[in-house]
C-alpha cells in the first residue's frame, strides 16, 4: 500500500509541473463541485469461483453494495486535474464456511483523493465543441467502517485506486459523467485476514459535475 501511494505523490508532483508549464490556449483553471451513486463488488476472503459450493464463488447479486459520494475538484492545465471524494458505501459480502453462510453488510465512510489526466485533450487538444471527454486517474485515501474487525485490526483501512471515466458534455456548465474504478484496500477490511494481503473492491458509478 506505501507503495501505491507513493506513486500517486509522483503523479500529483508532475501534475504541478506540467501544469505550471503548460501554454494557456484559452483554457482557464477552475474548480467544479458534483455527486454521483452506484455499485461496488467487494472481492474478500473465502471466496473460490471453482468451488462445488456455489455460496463460496463470486457473485455479482449477493457481492454488491450501494455508494454515494461528493465531489469537489479542480483543473489545473486542460491534460491534468486533481478531486476529491467524500462517501459511503454498503458493502455486501457473502461469507460461506463449512458450517454457515451468510450474506455479512457492513457500512463504510471514505475520504479519497485523485490525480486527474485527461486523455482526450493529451492527444487531441483541448476542443470545446467535442460532445464528451475520456479521463483517467490514480489516486489514495482512506475508509472507516463501521463493523469490528477481527485480529484486533482497527477500523481504518488504506486504499489505493485507479480507473478510468467518461464526461458527456452537456453545456458549458455541466457533465453527465459515468466511472469505472478499481478500488484496492488493506486486508482485513471484511474481518478477516488470509494469505492474501488485500481485498479489491471494483465499482461502476454515474454522476453529474458542475464547472463554478
Amino acid at each position: 500500500m506505501r507503495k501505491i501511494v507513493f506513486i500517486v505523490s509522483i503523479l500529483f508532483s508532475t501534475l504541478l509541473v506540467s501544469a505550471q508549464t503548460a501554454g494557456n490556449d484559452g483554457f482557464y483553471p477552475g474548480w467544479y463541485v458534483g455527486g454521483n451513486l452506484g455499485t461496488s463488488w467487494l472481492a474478500g476472503e473465502r471466496i473460490d469461483n471453482f468451488s462445488n459450493n456455489p455460496d463460496s464463488r463470486y457473485s455479482l447479486g449477493r457481492n454488491s453494495g450501494s455508494m454515494f459520494r461528493a465531489e469537489i475538484g479542480y483543473n489545473f492545465s486542460p491534460v491534468w486535474g486533481a478531486r476529491g471524494f467524500v462517501g459511503y458505501t454498503q458493502n455486501h459480502w457473502p461469507d460461506a464456511t463449512l458450517y454457515y453462510k451468510e450474506v455479512i453488510s457492513f457500512a463504510s465512510k471514505y475520504v479519497t483523493g485523485d490525480v486527474m489526466m485527461n486523455i482526450s485533450n493529451y492527444l487531441e487538444g483541448q476542443n470545446l465543441a467535442r460532445s464528451f471527454d475520456f479521463l483517467a486517474f490514480a489516486g489514495t485515501g482512506f475508509h472507516f467502517r463501521n463493523r469490528m474487525t477481527r485480529n484486533g485490526a482497527g477500523l481504518f483501512s488504506m486504499v489505493g485506486r485507479l480507473g478510468a471515466q467518461t464526461n458527456f458534455i452537456l453545456n458549458e456548465y455541466m457533465d453527465l459523467k459515468a466511472i469505472f474504478e478499481l478500488n484496492i484496500v488493506d486486508d482485513n477490511y471484511n474481518g478477516f485476514e488470509m494469505r492474501s494481503k488485500l481485498d479489491i473492491m471494483p465499482a461502476l458509478s454515474v454522476g453529474i459535475t458542475y464547472y463554478l
